[in-house]
């Protein structure tokens, strides 16, 4: 997967007592595919309620990117402060 770094630069990170929302990045595959491969989690995503493939996800997280590119807005990467850990997302899509 690539995707020109310079398009990520710029963008603005929020932060709250525990939680870090940031954009998403390719690097963060491995850890999105572990969350969208669960049924219990794309129960309340979509694609009623089936997990993902790896290649679903990475789709997925792609599209996630270009919307940003697209649009200005979109799906925030949402980490724990505490283990720097993705947990989940947030945001806005059209």
């Amino acid at each position: 997967m690539f995707i020109p770094i310079g398009i990520l630069k710029g963008m603005v990170e929020l932060e709250t007592d525990r939680l870090i929302l940031r954009m998403f990045t390719p690097r963060d595959l491995d850890a999105l595919y572990y969350i969208f491969s669960k049924p219990n989690v794309m129960k309340f995503l979509g694609l009623n309620g089936e997990p993902m493939t790896r290649a679903e996800t990475e789709t997925a997280l792609l599209s996630i990117i270009k919307h940003w590119q697209r649009h200005g807005y979109g799906r925030w990467a949402v980490v724990s402060k505490e283990d720097e850990k993705l947990i989940g997302c947030a945001g806005l899509r059209n």
